[in-house]
């Protein structure tokens, strides 16, 4: 989520080390605008940590909420993240090896998923569609 600074989990078994953290405790306002508050922290299952998802940042968790809400800006911090949208419209977040996971548009809410698949690189052909950044040595 763009728009979003905390990664905020419901899926509990997505987590490690559940535990209550007062010092994190935030006030968070989800989609239907009425705010919660959340002081339940956990970091990224270790059967997850070999995608491109947020592994220094804590995972929120709160009964609240209904979604698995990953920051663009926590992931962007970690692992390089294109989006062209003249190639496809979705997200995509690389590890060192090219390896790579992808936010695909929901049509029906317009919000972004991830497709918990591990995939290769786009094919040459795509790659040749994306921006002059991603030939830039610094981003590989």
């Amino acid at each position: 989520d763009s728009g979003a600074n905390i990664n905020l989990f419901s899926n509990k078994e997505l987590l490690d080390g559940i535990h209550y953290n007062k010092d994190l405790r935030k006030e968070v306002s989800g989609a239907s605008g009425k705010p919660f508050w959340c002081g339940q922290v956990g970091k990224l299952a270790k059967t997850l940590r070999n995608l491109p998802l947020p592994t220094s940042a804590y995972y929120f968790t709160n009964n609240n909420n209904n979604a698995n809400v990953v920051s663009l800006g926590l992931l962007a911090k970690e692992f390089r993240v294109c989006y062209d949208s003249a190639v496809d419209d979705a997200f995509y977040a690389y590890k060192e090896d090219g390896g790579y996971v992808r936010f695909r548009k929901c049509p029906k809410t317009l919000l972004y998923h991830l497709d918990i698949e591990e995939g290769a690189p786009p094919e040459p052909v795509l790659k040749g569609l994306f921006s002059l950044l991603d030939e830039c040595p610094q981003f590989f």
